[in-house]
């Protein structure tokens, strides 16, 4: 009777392991998919990063473009400037319609100019919030992975401790 009342006890706390190991499993299933998910997102954020840096790239490239054109027109107008001392005073009239002319230009290569300076601010901002996300999953994965490991060595405890009643029921 009393060795009945023991094994009741040895499978009572068997079962009482079985299923922790059985919520453990079920616990590693879930963060399992948690790191998954995580790394689907860091794969977003690096794909988006990605893309970033080949928007930036081709803003920088037409920035260049830009700054050349500035420079060619500046060059012209010295050009025209030199012809002044030159021509006539017929000349003179559409000298003033090319220096109306060169201004416009300058104004709007000023104004493509602080838009683009602009835009850069706006997509480095947006590279700072994107390189933060990216860090963010990237430590969240690695707590995760911390997780599993731990979890990986309790589970572990665990069948070694299922083992150990089991071995001892066999003994009885």
């Amino acid at each position: 009777m009393e060795a009945d009342k023991e094994i009741a006890m040895k499978e009572a706390k068997l079962k009482t392991i079985s299923d922790q190991v059985d919520i453990e499993a079920t616990s590693l299933e879930n963060l399992e998919a948690a790191l998954e998910l995580a790394k689907q997102e860091r794969d977003q954020a690096l794909d988006d990063l990605k893309q970033m840096e080949a928007n930036f790239a081709e803003m920088l490239n037409m920035y260049e473009n830009i700054k050349s054109l500035q420079t060619r027109v500046e060059q012209n107008c010295q050009i025209l400037q030199k012809r002044e001392y030159i021509l006539a005073e017929a000349l003179e009239r559409k000298e003033d319609r090319d220096n109306a002319a060169c201004q416009i230009v300058a104004d709007c290569l000023d104004v493509m100019k602080h838009d683009f300076e602009t835009r850069v601010k706006e997509r480095e901002a947006e590279n700072i919030k994107l390189k933060a996300r990216l860090r963010m999953s990237e430590m969240s994965v690695e707590k995760m992975e911390a997780k599993m490991g731990q979890l990986d060595r309790e589970s572990e405890k665990l069948r070694g401790l299922c083992d150990e009643l089991l071995n001892s029921q066999g003994g009885l």
